[in-house]
């Protein structure tokens, strides 16, 4: 189970990090904190949650407390409350959320898990690797098709490239 959540993971970093969201250099932080959550409109909320990038939140933490599992947590948590949450609320609960031990090792491994993406996809790199994959939760089978991406490959890409690929070919 827990492989299944880490390779999910990784494959949800390069969808975070592929996307480019172009926010304005100068951002009103105030007013951005003193916006009233939307969390029925996904799309809406995520919006919104990016621009918290130039208030005190890096990338890193968008990518983490983008994640479905830390937003459950967090809407739960602000739906038993029965009022009306803004931004700074989630601002605060994101900083409370920021100094557990949890936090720091998915935030290590989003770190690792970014530098591995950046990283050329090498034949003679397979080895080490294909450990690092194992260890994020890719099967045998699912390694395989990996490691035939790289071989097909005129010049070394990097593995978000790869990713990408194997990506498409699974649906």
């Amino acid at each position: 189970m827990m492989h299944t959540y880490t390779k999910i993971l990784l494959i949800s970093v390069v969808f975070l990090t592929s996307a480019k969201v172009l926010v304005g250099q100068k951002k009103d932080c105030e007013q951005m904190m003193s916006k009233e959550l939307v969390f029925h409109d996904r799309s809406e909320f995520w919006h919104e949650f990016i621009k918290l990038k130039g208030c005190g939140i890096d990338s890193i933490d968008v990518n983490v407390f983008g994640k479905a599992s830390y937003l459950n947590y967090i809407y739960n948590k602000f739906e038993a409350d029965k009022k009306k949450e803004t931004y700074k609320d989630l601002f605060r609960e994101i900083q409370a959320i920021k100094k557990t031990h949890d936090y720091l090792n998915v935030r290590g491994n989003e770190i690792k898990d970014a530098a591995f993406l950046k990283k050329p996809a090498k034949k003679e790199n397979w080895a080490e690797d294909r450990k690092y994959l194992e260890s994020r939760g890719f099967t045998a089978a699912e390694l395989k098709t990996i490691h035939q991406l790289i071989e097909e490959q005129p010049k070394p890409v990097s593995f978000e490239t790869i990713i990408l690929l194997f990506q498409s070919e699974q649906h």
